[in-house]
């Protein structure tokens, strides 16, 4: 399922936004332009560490952002040079580092159980 918005010339419009998750990800998303070449720029801000960090990329047929570990509120907006048509494909990423969590947390749940199974009864 993807996510579509058309955009007027020169409007700055939010995007995607991603709040209060620090998996780091892909944003991929494809610009076409109504008449002509694409052009404009992207804005990303992201909320790194207990500060904001900005940052500008052009505006391409198709864009790739990056979603940092630290990234805890993160906001793209596309501003483009003509009338144009912002189409989301699948975020990516992050599917391997949640594996490992899901990992660590059962390898973690079971040493609870097997110390809860192998210490002595109180008092005893």
């Amino acid at each position: 399922m993807s996510k579509t918005f058309n955009i007027e010339a020169g409007m700055r419009t939010k995007v995607f936004r991603l709040f209060s998750s620090s998996i780091p990800s892909t944003i991929n998303f494809n610009a076409t332009a109504k008449d002509g070449d694409i052009s404009g720029t992207v804005e990303v801000d992201r909320w790194y560490w207990f500060t904001w960090k900005k940052e500008t990329l052009p505006l391409q047929a198709r864009n790739s952002v990056e979603k940092g570990f630290g990234d805890a509120d993160f906001i793209i907006h596309v501003t483009p040079d003509q009338d144009c048509e912002v189409t989301f494909t699948r975020r990516s990423g992050g599917g391997a580092l949640n594996i490992i969590l899901l990992v660590a947390v059962v390898i973690i749940a079971i040493g609870f159980v097997m110390i809860a199974i192998t210490a002595p009864p109180p008092g005893g």
